[in-house]
């Protein structure tokens, strides 16, 4: 069944809906917990970012392990998908890639940071480049740069514009919202909507280039290569001293203030077995 249906029906059946309420960020403060109402309890869906799914995924593992409590994550909705069902009071806890706005949060939406995860464009592992200049990324964009050093073809995976990988290097790269937007226009370029599915085409296609972040790079258990970016190699160390600029913060989502569940679920991130986790799978923990 699709994701966004499968919400819907979530709503319609009145699973996961949530009385709404006011409290601060702190899963430690009583007065935040929000009572689950009947009926409720059967199922607990977490969605959203694509982006945030695979190193979630393995946090929710570990969190059935340890509680015994399983926790959903379906396919991705997006970051939008995830704010909006939230919104809608049909999603209890959502997972974003991009920060609130301020009509998302006057309509009384929070979020809790939890990980940065670097954006770097990428290769099959058997590429021969170790990195590329914003100058090569546009030409590689536009079609003038076509192979790699050993002279063997580029083949171009590009996200949708909008995408939040895509954000990440406009304001990075000059140059190159307008050279996505052409080869856009073109149709240059096999478009990947989701990041799993770029993941893919980038593991499976010798020569591949595209975006990818380092959590699907770290599943891809080394068949996926990074590449450098004007020089600067994406460490976790260039990542947490801002020295490598393309990252992505991961963040859950939710409504009014937290339910009891909800809230165990944000503690069970932010303590030493999560971060160990986010660590282990290319992100870099933030704190509370």
């Amino acid at each position: 069944m699709p994701v966004r249906k499968y919400l819907m029906i979530i709503c319609l059946c009145s699973l996961v809906v949530f009385a709404g309420c006011g409290g601060g960020m702190s899963t430690n403060n009583p007065d935040t917990k929000v009572p689950l109402p009947p009926g409720s309890r059967d199922k607990f869906v977490i969605a959203g970012s694509g982006a945030n799914i695979p190193v979630t995924v393995k946090l929710a593992q570990a969190y059935q392990a340890k509680t015994g409590i399983a926790l959903d994550i379906p396919g991705s909705i997006g970051s939008d998908g995830a704010i909006n069902a939230v919104k809608a009071d049909s999603l209890e806890l959502g997972l974003i890639s991009r920060p609130l706005n301020a009509s998302e949060r006057s309509a009384g939406l929070k979020e809790v940071p939890y990980a940065r995860i670097g954006l770097v464009f990428a290769g099959h592992r058997d590429v021969a480049d170790s990195g590329f200049s914003s100058q090569e990324i546009l030409e590689i964009l536009a079609g003038t740069k076509t192979t790699w050093a050993d002279g063997t073809k580029i083949f171009v995976f590009v996200r949708q514009s909008n995408d939040s990988a895509n954000l990440a290097f406009y304001d990075l790269i000059p140059g190159f919202r307008a050279a996505l937007s052409e080869a856009g226009e073109q149709r240059r370029w096999q478009v990947y909507y989701r990041d799993s599915d770029m993941s893919d085409a980038l593991r499976k296609t010798k020569g591949s280039f595209g975006i990818a972040n380092l959590t699907e790079i770290a599943l891809a258990d080394s068949a996926i290569k990074p590449l450098a970016l004007d020089g600067i190699v994406p460490t976790p160390d260039n990542i947490v001293n801002g020295v490598y600029k393309p990252v992505l913060t991961l963040a859950f989502v939710y409504k009014g203030g937290l339910t009891s569940r909800a809230a165990k679920v944000v503690d069970f991130v932010f303590s030493d077995e999560g971060r160990q986790i986010l660590v282990k799978w290319g992100a870099v923990p933030l704190e509370r």
